[in-house]
């Protein structure tokens, strides 16, 4: 006979398809999600060349085992793209939910597991919240904490070997959590802390020596990224940018109605939340009035894991509040231990194998009966077809380089402003240890801390280009004369001393400020063409719209904080004209397609190129262009001689065409 395909795996085959099916849309998603993910995957990009350490990288509140996890790309050499961190996450809270089910598991029936892990693997995969679908600072804790409780309640159960490798990994689990968010440094207090009870009340003979491998467990992380800083002298660089700011962030504790405002933000946590709330309450009021007769010993231990248990989930509802953040993301800590408590509380309604089929029949019906709740007042506001884009984008394993066809020295960037996306798109390196400026614009007790920081890692990494955000729509920052660079003097000196503006064709004052280094800037000079006239079939809107065809040499690439793109009208096929001031030897053409910005609804497809000198064609390409932000690159194999190129758009994708971005390169 073949063998049974294990329980185990068969669940964990089924939560995969769900994530697959619930969070795929949102995965290929090319734009950002949150800057915290913008965040964590630029401090990835920086890994490669000056490490993770906090003399390397600043995550603000979030420690850097986010961007090391997500870093693992670079193992297979490919580039850490949104997509790949996505998976990763994934990935991460798949392997959460699947643990959630093991714990449940160590009491109850696998069926019963199920039930109980269902509603998270449901609200993890079909959230349409972007602050729950992204890769936020608080999915590798929580998994960390998962495995950490699974492995507690596996010894409370009696159901572990007495290996000491078990409790060295228990430790380690406990001590990496706070190097991944040191929010959740009371959860994994509150593990020790029980842990260490239940290593103290054990029989065994060897106890002792089963409590200084767990400490050491936990002191592994710790020291290892602790030391290495204390023998370098930067042990401050941990204490103010880790410690302290995070005290600096802290605002008034959120009080009950606050907790209440965040769970109201998304409606699928909102039911589930109170579904497995009112489990939970059902749960905790059956234990209490409800005589049984139990083992002595079962009943010690049932009530130690119930306390432990709630106090795990209290604190962790405290940490969410303590912030004082109105922040979703936060709950992502909640469900998984919502579900374990709630599971663990109901035991007596399940254990016997009759009772077993009145609860699962019960609870089968209390979660139908939410979700039918659910489905008639929410599902018509709920969609989820905003990740569904007009432009069709796949699965990205490579980033783009928007600003490739400048000649620079290094891969550095810096970005003043809060745009840490850039840095992806461009796939360049911080040149600061911080992925945006809030630290260097918004006064506080750090402020000299952090500026002297932030010249030091500047003078260091030389950066050749620099960024001002500080414009238009831009996330966070977007008022030139309070937040731009001129607030930091030390900064706005050595910008002014080392680096030129360079000036779009027409400034409209609201897109970002590219500024490149002096020498660097001559070399730029020597190779671009400016043209001298840009002649246009027609634009979107009219004349006197916004997406003017002046906007294909503003060298803002990005689509975010400004209209930089020229449209041509719905539906409609086109071409533009570029005539230059003389003759010039073309080496390369570069375009950079559009996507109508957020609403990634058009985009050119294929492109007739005719290149003139005096009114005769001495070359023609046809291309099909790369979606934004990928340049598409046109080269001669010998250079070109033209005074005029016309780009004939011969196909769109979505609503109808345009381009974002031309470059000129004159051959040396």
């Amino acid at each position: 006979m073949p063998k049974r395909i294990p329980v185990n795996f068969v669940a964990l085959a089924i939560f995969a398809i769900i994530f697959l099916h619930g969070r795929w849309d949102s995965i290929t998603y090319p734009i950002p999600l949150n800057p915290d993910e913008a965040q964590v995957t630029a401090n990835s990009l920086r890994i490669l060349n000056y490490g993770f350490n906090w003399n390397a990288l600043d995550g603000t509140t979030a420690g850097p085992l986010n961007s090391i996890v997500i870093s693992w790309p670079y193992l297979i050499n490919s580039d850490v793209t949104f997509s790949l961190v996505r998976a990763t996450a994934l990935f991460i809270l798949l392997t959460t939910c699947f643990y959630t089910y093991l714990s449940i598991s160590l009491f109850s029936k696998k069926h019963i597991a199920a039930l109980f892990t269902i509603p998270v693997v449901l609200f993890y995969s079909y959230t349409n919240s972007p602050e729950f679908l992204h890769y936020t600072s608080e999915t590798l804790s929580t998994l960390l904490l998962v495995l950490a409780n699974y492995i507690v309640l596996k010894h409370a159960s009696g159901n572990v070997k007495q290996y000491l490798a078990t409790y060295f990994a228990l430790g380690l689990l406990v001590g990496l959590v706070p190097f991944a968010k040191l929010q959740s440094l009371p959860a994994a207090f509150v593990i020790g802390i029980y842990t260490l009870f239940l290593l103290f009340i054990d029989t065994c003979k060897n106890k002792a020596f089963r409590i200084v491998v767990f400490v050491i467990g936990a002191l592994v992380p710790p020291a290892f990224f602790l030391l290495h800083l204390h023998n370098h002298g930067e042990i401050a660089d941990f204490w103010l940018s880790y410690i302290t700011w995070s005290q600096l962030y802290v605002k008034a504790a959120l009080p009950i109605i606050g907790i209440h405002h965040l769970i109201s933000s998304d409606a699928l946590i909102t039911y589930f939340t109170y579904f497995l709330l009112s489990v939970l309450l059902l749960g905790l009021l059956y234990i209490t009035i409800k005589p049984r007769i139990e083992n002595p010993a079962d009943s010690n231990n049932n009530g130690f894991t119930i306390f432990y248990l709630t106090a795990l989930l209290v604190i962790i509802f405290w940490s969410i509040a303590k912030p004082g953040n109105l922040f979703p993301h936060y709950l992502m800590y909640i469900p998984p231990f919502a579900a374990i408590l709630s599971a663990y509380s109901l035991r007596p309604l399940y254990i016997e194998e009759k009772s077993a089929k009145t609860f699962t029949i019960f609870f089968a019906l209390m979660f139908l009966a939410y979700m039918g709740f659910f489905y008639k007042n929410e599902i018509n506001s709920y969609s989820r077809i905003k990740y569904r884009t007009v432009l069709e984008y796949e699965f990205s394993h490579n980033n783009s380089d928007i600003y490739s066809w400048i000649p620079v020295s290094n891969r550095n960037l810096l970005v003043w402003g809060w745009m840490p996306h850039w840095y992806v798109w461009s796939n360049r390196s911080p040149a600061t240890r911080e992925s945006h400026t809030y630290a260097q614009i918004v006064q506080s007790e750090l402020s000299a801390y952090f500026r002297e920081r932030f010249m030091r890692d500047f003078k260091e990494s030389d950066p050749d280009i620099v960024i001002d955000a500080v414009r238009g729509k831009s996330f966070g920052f977007n008022n030139p004369e309070k937040q731009s660079p001129n607030v930091f003097p030390a900064f706005s000196d050595a910008l002014a001393q080392r680096y030129s503006h360079l000036a779009p064709l027409k400034d409209k004052g609201l897109c970002p400020r590219v500024y490149i280094k002096n020498e660097v800037m001559e070399e730029l000079r020597t190779r671009k063409i400016t043209p001298k006239s840009i002649s246009i079939s027609a634009t979107h809107g009219g004349e006197s719209s916004e997406f003017t065809p002046y906007n294909l040499f503003d060298y803002s690439l990005t689509e975010d904080t400004c209209t930089d793109y020229w449209l041509l009208p719905d539906n409609t096929l086109g071409s533009l004209l570029i005539r230059l001031h003389q003759t010039e030897r073309l080496a390369k053409l570069m375009i950079l397609n559009t996507r109508n910005s957020y609403s990634m609804d058009r985009s050119s497809g294929t492109v007739l190129l005719h290149f003139k000198n005096q009114d005769i064609i001495v070359n023609s390409t046809e291309v099909k262009l790369k979606p934004h932000p990928y340049w598409t690159i046109v080269e001669f194999e010998e250079p070109i001689e033209t005074d005029s190129v016309s780009i004939d758009i011969l196909d769109f994708n979505g609503l109808g065409a345009g381009l974002n971005e031309i470059m000129l390169e004159r051959a040396i």
